[in-house]
């Protein structure tokens, strides 16, 4: 898919994103897996933020894992919003974004369009099967 946002104004959406989670990752932390999800007839996404520890497999919440980091997580939210209303300004309506941020200071953004309806139990094994596992 053709990017049709303004380069240069996304990659600092997604730097400034990088630098809200970069700080976390002193935390012996391998990966952190965040997801923003737009449901049908709310206003404000739904985000679920997980982290893998290094050398293990299993998947944290962000919150079970590292306390007292509500405001991170208010400021990412602020920043999935601020993504979402400016992808929306050049016409690219996404429903849902995940981004995933490991250790070696990579990330890569995914985002699908198909609308959601609700967020259950389902819905969240379907997204952590396709982002959590694939390397």
């Amino acid at each position: 898919m053709q990017i049709k946002e303004d380069k240069e104004t996304l990659h600092k959406i997604y730097n400034e994103i990088c630098d809200k989670v970069a700080f976390f990752l002193k935390y012996n932390l391998q990966k952190i897996i965040i997801g923003c999800f737009y449901v049908k007839n709310f206003s404000v996404p739904i985000m679920q933020i997980w982290v893998r520890l290094k050398n293990q497999n299993e998947y944290k919440t962000f919150n079970s894992y590292i306390k007292g980091i509500e405001i991170i997580t208010m400021d990412l939210q602020d920043k999935c919003e601020e993504l979402h209303d400016f992808c929306n300004e050049y016409g690219d309506d996404w429903k849902s974004f995940t981004f995933i941020f490991a250790d070696n200071m990579r990330f890569s953004a995914k985002y699908e369009y198909e609308s959601i309806k609700t967020i259950d139990r389902l819905f969240l094994l379907d997204w952590k099967g396709k982002y959590f596992y694939a390397e």
